[in-house]
């Protein structure tokens, strides 16, 4: 049976400055995914409802040292949400290439009767540029201001580099496998990937 594992790394956790809030809500996330069956049927063992909650983890890590600086982004519950859907592609079957523009297509779908048009807008195309080798996002005719675009490209970045710091589950080196720091986005990310693999013991612990 799913179920989210956060909890039980919370003293490593506070040590890296999440308040139990945020831990909280990195375990709501995970069990609505679980409830909504977002990741049941995968047969992506790689892209389970484990490797959601540890992107979620990474997403509010780097959120909070962007904090410790100062810097206060636009949006911030929208770039959870699509860490929580972003994979949804591969439980559709879609292969790597494509399982951001199915995801993003699908998102639409799922959150139509939870976010409006906007909201909605923006959590597609995080998930449709997850997946890009491509880091700039495409905002096709989707109408937002510069403001608006700057900070949905920065969210974009956050949730790339989210989930390339957990390439570091995978057992062999990048680029196979494993996160090179040489294509991290923020420099957030490029300060906790140090920090991943202590994250990653403790996790697996907590499943054990």
């Amino acid at each position: 049976m799913e179920k989210s594992y956060i909890r039980l790394c919370k003293e490593f956790l506070l040590q890296e400055g999440f308040t139990a809030e945020e831990i909280t809500q990195i375990e709501q996330f995970t069990n609505e995914g679980i409830t909504k069956n977002l990741y049941t049927d995968t047969k992506d063992f790689d892209h389970d409802i484990k490797h959601i909650e540890r992107v979620l983890t990474y997403v509010e890590w780097i959120l909070n040292e962007k904090k410790n600086r100062g810097e206060i982004l636009q949006d911030e519950n929208l770039l959870r949400i699509a860490s929580l859907y972003h994979d949804i592609g591969k439980t559709l079957g879609a292969s790597d290439k494509d399982h951001g523009l199915v995801g993003s297509i699908e998102v639409q779908k799922l959150l139509a009767s939870e976010l409006n048009f906007r909201d909605r807008a923006i959590v597609s195309l995080l998930i449709k540029t997850h997946a890009s080798h491509d880091d700039q996002v495409d905002f096709e005719n989707f109408i937002f201001t510069e403001e608006e675009k700057k900070n949905i490209q920065l969210l974009s970045d956050i949730l790339k580099d989210a989930d390339a710091l957990d390439r570091n589950r995978l057992n062999y080196p990048a680029p196979i496998g494993g996160c090179d720091e040489k294509k991290l986005r923020t420099k957030e990310a490029k300060e906790i990937l140090k920090k991943t693999n202590p994250f990653l013991k403790q996790y697996n612990l907590s499943i054990i």
